[in-house]
């Protein structure tokens, strides 16, 4: 007998009816159909029904089990799991716009929550009277604002430079860093500015500072942030 086999979305799991197939074999069908159903998630299956029970049913009975998605509820959230902080890193520091300008990313928290970003002073990036050259600067706090935001606001939401500015204290010279830090205050802020559907400019400041703590430039970044459309 062909097995038949129906999905319906039950709450926060898609339930899977199987009639003729053994009850045995249910959970893999409830399995791989729910895998389709929802692509790069965590799949579990639960019965809903006791074995003894499904044993006791006729051939054509529906057989219900659920099956929960773990990574995400369905129907609706667009969250994914992020990628594995130390990894992001890895890859921003193999980035040749930064490998080859000396800028290095030493610290990057597992909840993107904190970055530090250091300039290293090189032969090949000096500019003509040999101190840090400008653009090193301005590039070493440009995407941090806006990649520690979005990984902590989720896939829901649009976040984009929208202006920037810098303010050149003294030269620089040697190694000089730069932290970023974003909290849950500021996170429910943009997303209380956000709620209605509507466009957020928020600007955001930090210092780029010598090792011995002089400041060398100050730097601010507006961003834009809106909430996407429900699907």
């Amino acid at each position: 007998m062909t097995p038949d086999i129906r999905l319906r979305v039950d709450g926060r799991a898609i339930v899977l009816l199987t009639a003729g197939c053994a009850p045995g074999l249910c959970p893999a069908f409830a399995f791989w159909a729910c895998k389709a159903s929802a692509p790069g998630r965590s799949i579990a299956v639960t019965p809903m029904r006791s074995e003894q029970q499904q044993t006791d049913q006729h051939a054509d009975t529906l057989h219900p089990y659920a099956c929960e998605c773990h990574a995400a509820h369905l129907p609706s959230s667009r969250k994914k799991a992020r990628m594995r902080a130390s990894l992001f890193k890895f890859g921003l520091n193999l980035w040749r716009p930064f490998l080859f300008a000396g800028i290095h990313v030493t610290v990057l928290s597992e909840d993107y929550r904190f970055a530090r970003v250091e300039l290293r002073h090189r032969p090949w990036n000096r500019n003509y009277v040999g101190t840090h050259f400008g653009g090193s600067l301005f590039a070493m706090t440009d995407p941090f604002w806006m990649l520690l935001t979005i990984h902590n606001l989720g896939r829901d939401y649009y976040v984009w430079d929208k202006a920037g500015n810098i303010e050149f204290v003294k030269p620089g010279r040697g190694t000089l860093t730069a932290d970023f830090v974003i909290d849950d205050s500021l996170l429910a802020q943009l997303r209380q500015a956000t709620a209605s559907g509507e466009k957020h400019l928020r600007w955001f400041e930090n210092e780029v500072h010598h090792r011995d703590g002089e400041v060398v430039a100050r730097v601010r970044k507006q961003l834009y942030v809106k909430r996407k459309p429900a699907r």
